[in-house]
């Protein structure tokens, strides 16, 4: 390491102790209970820097086995007052986090230390989120992971089913989204309530999958009444997630034809937007987190029923595509939309850049396939979600596809 690099490294690994020091200095009331504070944290990741940038093998240990000595003194000391030990922990991790940055790996120390630093500020939330969640509900949990890590990595990734439509690893990645978006969903609303929590639970749904969010957000309302205001917005924040994800994936393939959708992208964007703020509005009150019985966070029964409705769409949709044949690229957005918007948007980029087919056809295609998604999504809204949401969430939807409608018509 040059020295203005060595000068850099070790400027970080202070910042990285101020900012751990900053935040234990805070959380205690008294001096008499702070183990370590905004002084000795920046002392200890310097340390730990300096050891590393030694290039002394013997000298990273040496510094970790006195400060494990004092962590042992201060916890033996303390414990009779306290029982944390969440200092002493932090403590230990801060000379680690300066021999990362003495390693070559400054931006990872330093988001070791934001993440690490959010964690303890995030304390008295972190508590009340851990002891609401019941023994069954840390079950399920449990069981979600099982199934995340260990049995949808089993699954085989090749077509099978009617015209090759499933690939079962899919319909189990399905699963895994729909369980995490509950789960995200139960873990906000513990933490903010149930308006932002839900709200907040559709915008990361969005990310990843709005119709698998609309599924989860409509079989929570069938399942929880009074929750229908609430998940309404989480829907309709979902599905207007699906528009800038969509800009993106042009922007990254084909910025001509992201330019040329970006004034229609960018309005229906503004028009999603404008009716989930208006229901957000008008959603009331509504009953609080602690009043609601929301079961289980995870819902894998559920989500595998709602799995295996959209592996019956995956077929429907190769089925319509079998007996009608590929005309034109619009038809295959209509389809298409069905199923996935995003592989219609990366499609239709393809296709305009090779040269067959015209920036107006691509464009319709990718409008007309969010027209379909749009439609497919009310009708899981009318079916799973039942009469209370589809009243908040479909006059918006209709709104939202009667512009694309016109969009369509202009592209």
């Amino acid at each position: 390491m040059s020295p203005d690099g060595a000068i850099y490294g070790a400027v970080t690994a202070v910042l990285i102790g101020l900012l751990l020091g900053l935040e234990r200095q805070r959380s205690h009331d008294t001096k008499d209970e702070l183990f370590a504070g905004i002084r000795t944290f920046p002392l200890l990741s310097l340390a730990g820097f300096l050891a590393a940038h030694s290039q002394r093998p013997w000298l990273l240990p040496l510094v970790m086995a006195c400060v494990g000595a004092l962590v042992v003194i201060s916890y033996a000391r303390t414990s009779g007052r306290q029982l944390g030990a969440t200092s002493e922990v932090v403590a230990l991790l801060a000379p680690i986090l300066g021999s990362v940055v003495a390693a070559g790996e400054p931006m990872l120390a330093a988001a070791s230390g934001v993440v690490i630093a959010v964690l303890l500020n995030l304390k008295a939330p972190l508590h009340r989120l851990a002891g609401g969640i019941t023994d069954g509900e840390l079950l399920a949990i449990l069981k979600f992971a099982v199934v995340a890590v260990v049995l949808v990595p089993l699954l085989p990734a090749r077509a099978m089913g009617p015209w090759g439509a499933v690939v079962p690893r899919q319909v189990g990645i399905v699963v895994v989204i729909l369980c995490a978006v509950s789960l995200g969903g139960y873990l906000l609303v513990r933490l903010l309530g149930n308006h932002a929590g839900w709200a907040l639970a559709g915008l990361l749904g969005g990310l990843v999958s709005s119709t698998a969010t609309t599924l989860s957000f409509s079989g929570k309302a069938r399942a929880v009444p009074g929750l229908e205001g609430a998940l309404a917005v989480g829907v309709l924040l979902a599905s207007t997630i699906l528009y800038a994800r969509g800009l993106l994936l042009f922007l990254f393939f084909d910025r001509e034809l992201a330019l040329h959708l970006l004034p229609r992208v960018l309005a229906l964007f503004a028009l999603s937007v404008a009716v989930a703020a208006w229901q957000y509005r008008g959603q009331g009150r509504g009953p609080e987190t602690e009043a609601v019985a929301l079961g289980n966070p995870v819902e894998l029964g559920r989500a595998l029923l709602l799995a295996v409705l959209f592996a019956g769409v995956l077929v429907a949709a190769r089925a319509a595509q079998e007996r009608l044949g590929s005309g034109g690229l619009l038809l295959t957005g209509l389809v298409g939309g069905l199923v996935d918007v995003d592989s219609v948007t990366v499609a239709a980029t393809q296709v305009h850049r090779q040269g067959a087919a015209s920036k107006e056809a691509a464009a319709g295609a990718y409008l007309l396939a969010t027209l379909s998604n749009l439609a497919m999504k009310g009708g899981i809204v009318s079916v799973v979600g039942g009469g209370a949401l589809a009243r908040r969430v479909l006059p918006g939807f209709g709104a939202v596809a009667a512009l694309t409608v016109a969009l369509v018509a202009l592209a």
